[in-house]
């Protein structure tokens, strides 16, 4: 049965398209916090490689409707939905973006050509409130070029809800860096982070920032390392100056790995995950033709999906054929040709951990129910629900209220998500339950077509209700198991 339930010291001294310096500290003392991340030497364009007439930053500004509820503050989420890969369970497609582009002077390419300071909220935030008029479920990206002198540095990013900062190819999801993150919701609060740069250079920094439901704000600072309150936004007029773009000729980027899913480092990966990338072309194209994927060392190349080119972007997407064990390490190769990199082949590597899954092994049922052929509104023959609660007269199982849901009911999913979209519930928590098999095979949800439910979330006060199966005959019967599917959400 189915059974539901971020001022310095100095100040700043340079001509533009100089490398600029501010207050450097060898050290930072024992409670500054964790060690400054080196930044390799290799992520050092030339000195003055940024256009010192495009000042600012290039910033994306996605959202996704909150009509099934608000997404998840993850990081993970954040760039699934930047890179077009986030799944609206509803449709079964990507999410359409429903920030507003239009209100705002956005470009034709869908970024927004920020000339001041990242110092975003209600108001000042780009596309938003979105063509839903909310604030909920965003995802931003904000790219900029910034010259720095060998030293230590600061940064704090000051947000509700989660960020990430990277240095490195800031169009290549495997050819960055990590500076500071903090991944998950949070009211408004600073996350410091510092780093040190090895070599003179222009960097291309990336920020990513997520917003869920409720409030919302992000801004970026540069600080004193010594000091983090002691801080600017960057390209303000005492902060860094930031630019957002290189001179032409600087660099020759070829194909970028511009969306990637998983995540680098994920956990909890469901085995069935599909692995999706996104290559975008730059100066030279990405060819498919000599695209190869391998997988723990097998090529499956063969297994992989390649859509179409469309304004430049290739995706493509693979499903693994094998069941991975619970808790092993998935490690993915892909290489394509790249004239601009030496030998004339990009070759990129990550992983990602399986969650802890279960694969139950079942015999055939000595008796079954799966409420299919049980009306909608009722419970299902032979079967007896009671609860103590009082009736109010009120029978509508449209209404999540009522006393249609004071005892146990049978209800379908396409009743369940209807009701969510006309504002009764959230219906993608209530539907959404971890991955799992019987017998090898994948579970796509623990309610399929029609279960047997009780609500009491959108009920006031105690509740409580009871449900009785028929009297089973287990005559000469012996090691009987019960096995149900449970699904219970605590908000």
């Amino acid at each position: 049965m189915k059974i539901q339930k971020q001022n310095f010291a100095g100040k700043w001294v340079a001509a533009l398209g100089a490398v600029v310096s501010m207050a450097c500290f060898q050290g930072l003392g024992q409670d500054a916090g964790p060690a400054p991340v080196v930044v390799p030497e290799e992520y050092a364009l030339p000195v003055d490689a940024v256009d010192t007439a495009q000042v600012g930053f290039k910033v994306r500004v996605v959202q996704a409707s909150n009509q099934n509820g608000t997404l998840a503050n993850s990081l993970a989420r954040t760039e699934a939905q930047l890179a077009g890969f986030l799944i609206n369970p509803t449709t079964g497609e990507p999410y359409e973006n429903i920030a507003d582009l239009d209100t705002w002077p956005f470009n034709p390419d869908g970024t927004y050509d920020e000339y001041a300071v990242i110092d975003y909220s209600g108001g000042t935030f780009p596309g938003i409130p979105g063509m839903e008029g909310h604030a909920d479920n965003i995802a931003m990206e904000a790219i900029t070029y910034i010259p720095l002198e060998a030293g230590t540095y600061a940064m704090v990013v000051n947000s509700d809800d989660g960020f990430r900062v990277t240095v490195g190819n800031v169009y290549d999801r495997l050819e960055e860096l990590t500076l500071g993150e903090f991944d998950g919701g949070r009211g408004s609060a600073d996350t410091v982070f510092s780093f040190e740069i090895t070599k003179d250079g222009v960097y291309g920094f990336r920020l990513i920032y997520e917003q869920g439901g409720g409030g919302y704000n992000v801004s970026w600072y540069s600080a004193d390392p010594a000091n983090p309150d002691d801080r600017y936004l960057l390209n303000e007029d005492l902060g860094i100056p930031c630019y957002s773009a290189l001179r032409p000729g600087t660099l020759s980027l070829g194909p970028a790995i511009r969306g990637v899913y998983p995540l680098p480092n994920s956990e909890n990966v469901p085995p069935s995950q599909e692995v999706s990338l996104l290559i975008e072309d730059h100066d030279a194209a990405f060819d498919p033709s000599t695209f190869h994927l391998i997988r723990n060392g097998e090529d499956v190349t063969a297994d992989a999906v390649i859509d179409p080119k469309e304004g430049g972007q290739t995706r493509i997407h693979y499903t693994p054929t094998k069941l991975s064990d619970p808790l092993s390490v998935e490690e993915y190769k892909i290489s394509y040709a790249d004239p601009t990199r030496d030998g004339g082949v990009r070759e990129a590597a990550w992983n990602f951990q399986i969650a802890p899954y279960a694969n139950f092994t079942l015999p055939e049922p000595i008796w079954f129910e799966d409420f299919e052929s049980t009306p909608e509104g009722s419970a299902p023959a032979g079967w007896s629900t009671w609860s103590p609660m009082e009736p109010t007269g009120n029978e509508n199982l449209d209404d999540p209220t009522s006393d249609s849901y004071r005892t146990w009911v049978v209800l379908s999913v396409q009743h369940m998500i209807d009701i969510g979209q006309n504002g009764g519930w959230d219906p993608v928590r209530r539907l959404n339950t971890p991955e799992g098999y019987i017998n090898g095979e994948r579970l796509q949800s623990l309610m399929q077509g029609k279960f047997v439910y009780m609500e009491s979330d959108q009920r006031g006060g105690s509740q409580y209700a009871e449900l009785l199966t028929p009297t089973i005959d287990l005559s000469g019967k012996s090691d009987v198991y019960l096995v149900f599917y449970s699904a219970y959400e605590q908000n």
